[in-house]
């Protein structure tokens, strides 16, 4: 009632000329939230009850009326779109690109993939997802994957079992963070040492070592699985003993990941 009393105020002339953009917050707080959200997957975490909101546009630029747009959006593309719909002449900015053709037209192909970053009640980290995949990346280095299609609710986290060919191909994309859309730099930006053959189901050969080192391997719990002490140069690892599924390997300050199958 009270954004129609404001509407209503507005002098229909200047109404006729006015694009109105709605959008929530982040997310609803677990006190409150409905079933099937859960508490604990609600406002201030990575989960979609803390980062999936509604975003209404309407009014002078828009044609199409009552319908739902497929398309994932973030909220930084209101930027560019804000923008282009006063006229404004803007460079391209890669973590924002703007919705004024979805507001004419449906169907149209907007982003392959998008990503949030926050400090959240789970912890600094990210997630990235497409049109149906997504990936949950913590600090600490845990992960969750997650297929918005057939598990909307996020309940079931696909790394800790075999992943098909389709589920691989995203998660590999979607573990660089959109790089290619949003302009963000690689997760691991210190990432020297090089892991193969990864996938493996044994052993592997661990590369760019520079000094003595003691390695470790965590779960996506952050529970330490194995540890190693190893040389300046290259050295193996042997990783048969470990349950299929994603791994990170910890070095000094690098990162990386590795996946038995």
């Amino acid at each position: 009632s009270e954004l129609g009393r404001l509407l209503a105020a507005i002098p229909p002339a200047v109404l006729a000329n006015t694009t109105i953009v709605f959008i929530g917050d982040n997310g609803t707080p677990g006190e409150v939230i409905q079933s099937p959200y859960q508490p604990n997957r609600a406002k201030g975490t990575f989960y979609q009850g803390g980062v999936h909101v509604p975003l209404v546009i309407s009014g002078a630029g828009v044609t199409r009326q009552g319908e739902r747009e497929p398309a994932p959006v973030v909220s930084t593309d209101l930027f560019a779109t804000l923008a282009e719909l006063t006229g404004e002449a803007l460079p391209v900015y890669a973590s924002s690109k703007s919705l004024v053709p979805l507001l004419t037209q449906g169907g149209l192909s907007h982003r392959d993939c998008l990503r949030v970053d926050a400090q959240s009640l789970q912890g600094v980290g990210s997630a990235s997802r497409d049109a149906r995949y997504k990936l949950i990346t913590l600090g600490n280095g845990n992960e969750r994957f997650h297929d918005l299609q057939d598990d909307p609710y996020e309940a079931t986290n696909l790394l800790f079992g075999g992943l098909t060919a389709q589920e691989q191909d995203a998660f590999d994309v979607l573990s660089e963070g959109c790089t290619s859309i949003t302009g963000i730099a690689d997760r691991y930006p210190d990432e020297q040492v090089s892991i193969y053959p990864n996938p493996t189901t044994g052993t592997v050969r661990v590369e760019g070592i520079t000094e003595l080192q003691h390695i470790r391997i965590t779960d996506l719990h952050g529970r330490v699985v194995l540890e190693a002490l190893m040389q300046p140069g290259s050295g193996q690892l042997d990783l048969g003993q470990l349950a299929p599924g994603t791994y990170v390997l910890h070095g000094g300050t690098t990162r990386s990941r590795v996946v038995v199958r």
